[in-house]
């Protein structure tokens, strides 16, 4: 679990520590106080990305020119780690002290699933939102996955550069090659994540709702099959055309889940509820799953983050969803007033207010 975080101007705060000894941590506070960029802080130490931004640039408190942010987590029962991040003119990631020149070699020291108020876009918005949660779910999961991914963007990036200009055969097959080995390897994962995480939606959606639904995650790859060299030999036949668009159009950086209950498509046909449904029990399949893999593999910790999310569910939702985060090593809360369940007993509370903590005391 976290021990502690320190945060040096980072969003709106300046310079603030946290010391955490309990599995529940709770912020509290008015809104536009600084509670989500505690859980921002958290989710970036796992991922190195922000869940809100893809400009880094915005984390940076204004006026200032670098962030910082320190962690010491228990990672087993023996001994502590320190992770630490700086993001200047560039990006310094350390370990215990110690330089890391990979991003695959910092990320996975904690496993974070976030739930956010907006996360009914995984069900409702374009693809590239379902793309991003799949990958970065993934890349949490598995380093093979994030290595591939890197591995296979890098050769897209260049056989796109490469349909734009004059270029000889060999550089498209060395190219090729490597998009067809990494991508096939890619939609494999994928489509075995989605099964598995579908499985664990429909125990859920059913211990919610007690209906006989349905509910499943239908993957879509624009490759129907998942080798190589099918894969490569589509590449190939596809090259004149890909020329005329200037760009690559198969593989996993085109493709799409589509959430379905019934057989109807939640995007299209399903109720603003049913979609919010569909999205938070997507999350908490995705505790499940990891849970269910730290049993049989080397995993980091597997920490929560809820942004505000209970307050709409009804008892029976919140039960469950109680229930699937309690399966993780430690959750992180914020609300805008402290919360009156049982769930909550032994939690550790604190009061945000315009960038400073206050630790409440029982």
């Amino acid at each position: 679990m976290i021990k502690s975080l320190e945060l040096f101007n980072f969003r709106n705060y300046s310079k603030e520590q946290f010391e955490f000894s309990s599995k529940k941590i709770v912020f509290t506070g008015e809104n536009g106080q600084g509670k989500t960029n505690i859980l921002e802080a958290i989710y970036f130490l796992s991922i190195l990305r922000s869940f809100r931004t893809s400009s880094i640039k915005t984390l940076t408190k204004i006026n200032q020119s670098a962030f910082r942010i320190k962690s010491e987590i228990n990672l087993n029962q023996n001994f502590n780690t320190i992770y630490e991040i700086e993001y200047s003119n560039r990006r310094i990631l350390r370990i215990d002290g110690n330089s890391i020149n990979k991003a695959t070699q910092f990320i996975g020291g904690i496993k974070t699933i976030i739930f956010a108020p907006n996360d009914i876009q995984i069900v409702t918005a374009s693809s590239i939102i379902r793309r991003r949660f799949i990958n970065i779910y993934l890349s949490t999961l598995n380093p093979a996955y994030l290595n591939a991914l890197s591995e296979y963007n890098t050769a897209l990036k260049i056989r796109n550069n490469l349909l734009k200009k004059s270029s000889n055969l060999q550089e498209f097959i060395a190219f090729e090659e490597i998009l067809a080995a990494k991508g096939a390897f890619l939609v494999n994962m994928r489509s075995e994540t989605l099964k598995n995480l579908s499985d664990e939606i429909n125990k859920i959606y059913l211990d919610i709702k007690n209906e006989e639904n349905l509910f499943n995650l239908k993957y879509s790859p624009l490759t129907a099959t998942c080798d190589k060299n099918t894969f490569l030999d589509k590449l190939v036949s596809d090259r004149q055309k890909d020329i005329l668009k200037g760009y690559t159009s198969i593989g996993p950086h085109c493709d799409d889940f589509e959430f379905r209950l019934n057989g109807k498509a939640l995007r299209h046909f399903g109720s603003t509820g049913q979609c919010r449904l569909a999205s938070l029990c997507l999350k908490m399949a995705s505790i499940n799953l990891m849970k269910s893999l730290s049993k049989t593999t080397t995993m980091g910790k597997i920490i929560v983050l809820v942004d505000d999310v209970t307050g709409e569910l009804d008892e029976r939702t919140k039960h469950a969803f109680f229930n699937a985060i309690n399966n993780s090593d430690q959750i992180f809360f914020t609300f805008t007033q402290t919360p009156h369940s049982d769930f909550f007993t032994n939690a550790e509370f604190f009061t945000i207010n315009s960038g400073t903590s206050t630790k409440q005391h029982p």
